[in-house]
């Protein structure tokens, strides 16, 4: 986490990289959002519409819970494929459960103003810790799975 930390706390990081990152996740986001007929326009780290707007930010990105994931999983004793089998699985599942995130919290803007802190911050993020010790319990579980040998029987 020390590494992640000093990362990200980079001005090269900062600067150059987490725009681009932040730019995927809106890209992606504005795409579902247009799917649902919300006419939208990803610029940058922005997703807008006639409607409502949404700046996604660091701490808004998932990094976070996705580098805390791989360090326990890199720090678990398990075989080194599960780990990585691990980790890339989890990283997947949180990237994509932060998008429904983003869409949702979107579509929550544009419908029910009033109640858009109240998921960004308590709902959001409760679901977020959940969903991330979940993967945890699931990933210890996971490497202790003893493949089932088959005998055949002449």
């Amino acid at each position: 986490m020390i590494l992640f930390y000093a990362i990200i706390y980079a001005s090269f990081f900062r600067n150059h990289i987490h725009p681009h990152l932040l730019s995927v996740n809106s890209g992606i986001a504005s795409f579902i959002l247009n799917l649902f007929g919300q006419q939208t326009e990803s610029m940058g780290s922005v997703i807008s519409s006639k409607a409502f707007s949404i700046d996604i930010k660091q701490g808004c990105d998932a990094f976070e819970p996705m580098a805390l994931l791989a360090a326990i999983a890199l720090a678990y004793p398990a075989a080194f494929f599960k780990k990585v089998q691990g980790v890339f699985m989890a990283i997947a599942l949180l990237f994509s459960l932060n998008i429904v995130r983003i869409v949702s919290l979107f579509l929550t803007g544009v419908y029910f103003e009033n109640i858009f802190d109240l998921m960004h911050i308590d709902v959001w993020q409760f679901l977020f810790m959940l969903v991330a010790i979940l993967l945890c319990f699931w990933f210890i579980r996971w490497t202790k799975q003893i493949p089932k040998i088959q005998l055949n029987h002449a």
